[in-house]
């Protein structure tokens, strides 16, 4: 499919629908000398972040070895010696954002498009209905941001890994911190997080964290086991 084609109907559509668009159009241009929205075709997302503080992404990127656009970062015009991150549009002081991965630049790994650009886009998605991959991917790239984003507010229960326990919530039982309402049974006792199999809800005298698993699955040593604290990490990962 030459996607070329509808390069037109599509500028026109965004120009009557957003003023983000041609912003994030033009600065994509200026980033990567691609024209049009086909550079979006060549991105895939690396991570979805809501950063407070520039250094806070700077040494992520760091510690991933990885470069990112210079860009997508400048100094503040407010304070000194404060950097200030900016969407590949130009919008400034940007908090909820998504890394894209961008292999054809040798000077830099990753882009940052801010999520509002993206969910202006999604806007418009579906205008152009034989423009299928154009759609297929702002509405992928929509859906992650939502189900990352909420990751922020919520945790993954232990035994299904749903993103439904919420972190604001002040549970009276300890153990619905970690369970949700579907896997906690009566009388406090919780899912295996490997069987399903109800038991209570207790530490071990060993190590003195809450026991994750039935006495059949910690016994059998064909279940690669994972500690309390390792899971939680992967449960609230912010």
């Amino acid at each position: 499919m030459n996607m070329n084609i509808y390069q037109k109907d599509l500028d026109i559509i965004a120009l009557a629908q957003s003023k983000t668009y041609p912003k994030l159009i033009q600065g994509l241009e200026n980033i990567t000398g691609r024209n049009g929205f086909l550079v979006l075709s060549e991105m895939i997302i690396d991570s979805y972040l809501q950063v407070e503080n520039p250094n806070t992404l700077t040494s992520h990127i760091e510690t991933m070895g990885k470069v990112l656009c210079p860009a997508n970062i400048e100094d503040s015009e407010y304070l000194e010696n404060t950097k200030v991150l900016k969407c590949a549009c130009g919008k400034k002081h940007i908090k909820n954002l998504t890394l894209m991965k961008y292999g054809q630049s040798g000077n830099f790994d990753l882009i940052i498009l801010g999520s509002e650009c993206i969910n202006t886009m999604l806007k418009f998605v579906g205008k152009i209905p034989d423009l299928h991959l154009f759609n297929h991917l702002i509405t992928n790239w929509s859906i992650y941001i939502k189900r990352e984003a909420r990751k922020y507010k919520w945790n993954s229960c232990f035994a299904c890994d749903r993103w439904n326990i919420s972190k604001t919530t002040k549970y009276k039982k300890e153990h619905r911190k970690y369970w949700c309402l579907d896997c906690a049974g009566i009388g406090g006792k919780v899912k295996c997080i490997e069987c399903g199999f109800l038991r209570h809800f207790t530490k071990s005298p060993t190590t003195k964290e809450y026991m994750l698993y039935c006495s059949r699955c910690f016994y059998d040593p064909n279940i690669k086991k994972i500690s309390f604290q390792e899971k939680l990490k992967l449960c609230s990962p912010h």
